[in-house]
């Protein structure tokens, strides 16, 4: 009995699939492994680009911008008076923690694990003045010089597990003193340099101030017993504690006072000096949110703005909720940040603005992982082309019991449909395994949290159904050959593929010549938008790989004729295995063909890969040179005088290994307007020595010459007399004169006052320059002559422009 296949049933034509899939897997393994490849490659595309963005993200969030912008912090303001005692305080402070907290926990902790690091519970008391010791003036007498610095008693939560000790110990409650002292205190580093604070001292904090405060307030003895500043190399993490306004912060006012800072106590002794120092004084308790940015997803971005938001506006009720109008509670954070334009709130947050970045990474990324994508693609077709010449006799055995093409198709279908729904379930898992394995290798970033998206798989799917298409494809030439042809000799295959055949290689050389010169032209790949931002031109980034790709295949045309002439010159000699191997390689040219471009593609993309990893290393080597200028870059300050100095050139050059140095003077956030129609913008002003700076300099040469301001048409102004004594103070009269709307020219006070400096520059015995700034100090009012009524004959009296600064030169002790 003879049985026809010409119509086989679908579920029959499976199990052989089936049957035949285990049978054959070894001689199959390529065709599995290339299909499993080019899914893997189509899963990379939104893998490998979102791990791209997740890295640089991590990297603009810890190192790039300050930690006050990428944490949130929240606080609201206590009067301690009315909550009666200290335990009180407790009692409020830790409900108000209770609720934050599990706000925190229900909105940002549950949602992204380990995203929220900590809460941090903080509290701090409003300004209190350092009361200087009393001075005997001239005539004897006892007087009270103004304060210069006033601090803010602070306690943070796990400050001494998180500070280094630099001198002393760290405060006790109650003070282990003595009853002499109400509280003891740690001081940054920079108060003790500065201002010459030591441990050991003890500080008079008074609340009032030179203006009076509260009558129920009362002076505080705080005894220094600790001088600590934060870690030399903080982590992430840690700066994200010690992030503005820091618990160790030291900030040089140049106003009323000379400098604020906080202290820190232990949480008991906050509380006490809060209800029983300055009871009626508000004190600020709040919560810092530090964040892990490196747990959170890129691709959870969107989410994690929105639980951002929702946990602000639960935040903000339940302050609301409270009903108390003295709390003033604030919230800050630049992870978002609505904007109120054009009557709509629209988000301009750290988050959305890198969101927007990284889309102009899409396009160079995707189609460098789609040209790596056609490789494999390639070299799948011709590893499945020589498995389907394995195949002859199989295919010509089927189709001699009458076997036909649509049967052999449904057949070969069905294997390769299991093959590629493997590959596009497996590719999407395998390629975020290879990613994350990877990735501390390149970026030193452990555990990345790339999470597996729709994306993957559907970029998975779409290259595992190309190569389905592949495959069948390769078994079209197969099924054409006749029975004798498949079942035993082979015929010769054609002698050039399809796409050289239609001049398609040309077609891209001329393509790829164009969006070359285009490049050349342009100098960028990049375009300015419609909406004024910077996009990616995708047939720019083309061009490198249509010039390949097109320049390969016209070269490959030469092959057979290679291969030709090749076999004709080794025929002329003696040995008979160069000529056998030549004739089947010159009557076979589109098979080896084929491996040879294969081979070219695969050295090309190597040779790319290679060239781009150089560039962008010279690119962040360069980066780094230029933002520190040469190889070290030492910034001076003189703590005995507590201002900015260098010493000559000389003294640095006679260093041991220091070849040249230059002396420069960074001036920065200053207002520059380079058009006046146009507002001013905050910029760096940097002086350099014209002579010097080249040689110290960092500059590449094949960039030109280093462009430099000549020397100075006028000398420096000369130096002024010699003052007979050291004066204590200096005065100066000052007037500024605009010009006026019908001619002539008026005083303007407000540009005197708030946006001129005046200052002395002062040489002393040492050599050592001073500045001494000017504060002012009286404004002169002038008579009108106008009589005012019911004032008895008085005049009004208007300034007339004229005001008095003076300058502190030498400080009182």
């Amino acid at each position: 009995m003879r049985i026809g296949l010409s119509s086989i049933a679908l579920a029959w034509a499976g199990k052989l699939a089936i049957r035949r899939l285990g049978a054959q897997w070894r001689s199959l393994l390529t065709i599995i492994a290339g299909v499993l490849l080019a899914a893997s490659v189509g899963a990379l595309i939104p893998l490998y680009m979102t791990a791209v963005a997740q890295v640089s993200l991590v990297e603009r969030l810890n190192n790039q911008l300050p930690p006050h912008e990428t944490n949130a912090a929240a606080s609201v303001a206590l009067i301690p008076s009315a909550l009666a005692t200290d335990q009180d305080l407790r009692l409020a402070e830790d409900r108000l923690d209770a609720d934050v907290r599990a706000l925190a926990d229900r909105h940002l902790a549950q949602a992204f694990p380990g995203w929220l690091d900590r809460v941090v519970f903080y509290g701090e008391t409003s300004a209190l003045a350092i009361d200087p010791p009393p001075v005997i003036d001239d005539e004897g007498e006892a007087r009270i010089p103004d304060p210069v610095a006033r601090v803010f008693l602070a306690y943070y939560e796990d400050w001494p597990a998180l500070v280094s000790l630099i001198a002393g110990r760290l405060p006790q409650e109650p003070p282990a003193a003595g009853p002499d002292v109400d509280v003891e205190i740690a001081i940054p580093f920079e108060a003790q340099t500065a201002l010459g604070i030591n441990a050991g001292d003890v500080l008079d904090l008074d609340q009032g101030g030179p203006r009076g405060g509260w009558p129920s307030s009362r002076n505080v003895r705080a005894l220094v017993v600790g001088i600590v500043s934060a870690p030399e190399t903080p982590s992430p993490l840690e700066r994200a504690y010690f992030m503005s306004p820091s618990p160790l912060r030291f900030t040089e006012t140049g106003g009323e006072y000379q400098a604020e800072f906080a202290v820190l106590a232990e949480r008991a002794a906050f509380e006490r000096v809060a209800t029983d120092f300055i009871p009626d004084t508000p004190v600020r308790v709040g919560w810092r949110f530090r964040f892990d940015h490196s747990r959170l997803a890129f691709s959870r971005s969107p989410d994690a703005r929105a639980a951002l938001l929702d946990f602000q506006g639960a935040l903000t009720a339940m302050f609301r909720d409270v009903g108390n109008a003295d709390l003033q509670p604030t919230y800050g954070t630049r992870l978002i940040d609505f904007q109120t334009s054009g009557g709509q709130a629209q988000d301009q947050g750290i988050l959305i603005d890198y969101e927007q970045s990284v889309r102009s990474l899409d396009a160079p990324f995707g189609l460098l992982l789609l040209q790596v994508g056609a490789l494999v693609l390639f070299y799948l077709v011709v590893t499945a082309a020589l498995v389907r010449r394995g195949e002859r006799r199989e295919i010509a055995m089927l189709q001699s019991r009458g076997a036909n093409d649509g049967s052999l198709i449904l057949e070969r279908g069905l294997e390769a449909a299991l093959i590629c729904l493997g590959a596009a379930a497996i590719a999407p898992v395998l390629s975020q395994q290879i990613i994350i394995l990877v990735t501390p290798f390149f970026a030193r970033y452990q555990d990345l949290p790339l999470l597996l998206t729709p994306q993957a798989f559907l970029f998975a799917g779409v290259m595992a159904a190309v190569a389905f298409v592949a495959l069948i494809s390769t078994l079209r030439p197969v099924l054409r050959l006749p029975l004798i042809s498949a079942g035993g000799a082979a015929s010769r295959s054609e002698r050039q593929p399809w796409w050289q055949r239609y001049y398609l290689d040309v077609v891209l050389v001329i393509l790829g010549a164009l969006a070359l010169l285009r490049l050349v032209g342009r100098d960028t790949p990049l375009f300015s938008t419609s909406a004024g931002s910077a996009a990616s031109d995708p047939f720019l980034l083309l061009a490198p790989a249509l010039l390949f790709l097109g320049l390969g295949s016209v070269l490959l045309r030469l092959f057979p004729v290679l291969a030709a002439g090749a076999a004709r010159l080794l025929a002329a000699g003696r040995g008979l295995l160069g000529p056998l191997a030549t004739w089947q390689l010159s009557r076979e040219p589109l098979h080896y063909g084929r491996i040879t471009f294969l081979l070219a593609l695969a050295i090309g993309i190597g040779w790319f890969a290679t060239s781009f990893r150089a560039t962008v290393s010279r690119s962040q080597t360069d980066q780094a040179q230029y933002r520190a200028g040469s190889d070290v870059r030492v910034t001076e300050r003189d703590l005995r005088l507590n201002a900015s100095r260098a010493r000559p050139r000389e003294a640095y050059t006679a260093l041991p290994g220091v070849e040249a140095a230059s002396v420069v003077w960074r001036r920065p956030g200053v207002n520059f307007q380079p058009d006046p129609t146009r507002p001013a913008i905050p910029t760096t002003i940097l002086a350099v020595e014209s002579a010097t700076f080249p040689g110290a300099v960092y500059w590449r040469d094949d960039l030109g010459e280093l462009g430099l301001p000549g020397a100075p048409d006028n000398a420096l102004p000369e130096r002024g007399a010699e003052l007979p004594f050291a004066p204590a103070s200096l005065g100066l009269w000052a007037r500024f004169d605009v010009p006026g709307p019908f001619g002539p020219h008026i005083a303007d006070l407000d540009r005197l006052r708030n946006r001129t400096t005046l200052y002395a520059r002062l040489l002393d015995a040492n050599g050592t320059w001073l500045i001494a700034p000017f504060a002012l100090r009286e404004i002169e009012y002038a008579s009108t002559g106008a009589q005012q009524p019911g004032l008895g004959g008085g005049g009004a009296f208007v300034a007339n422009g004229w005001a008095y600064f003076e300058a502190d030169v030498v400080r009182e002790s």
